[in-house]
């Protein structure tokens, strides 16, 4: 499966959308702080599914030279 955006770039919007939600927060702009929180939410989550789905490919990798 081709990856579609490298995990620096994913950070990188996490840290964009957190900066936002702090930008709206001092503003006191409600509907921006909530949609920058749930853009940052949805990115962690697929970062976070992208490590664990790497980290088992890595551990299956490493079970099966193992084997060898």
């Amino acid at each position: 499966m081709k990856k579609l955006i490298s995990p620096t770039v994913m950070v990188a919007l996490s840290n964009l959308c957190m900066l936002s939600a702090g930008m709206c927060l001092m503003a006191r702009q409600v509907w921006g702080l909530a949609i920058s929180l749930v853009v940052y939410i949805a990115l962690s989550t697929i970062h976070f599914a992208w490590i664990t789905r790497v980290q088992a490919a890595l551990k299956e990798a490493k079970s099966n030279a193992s084997q060898r």
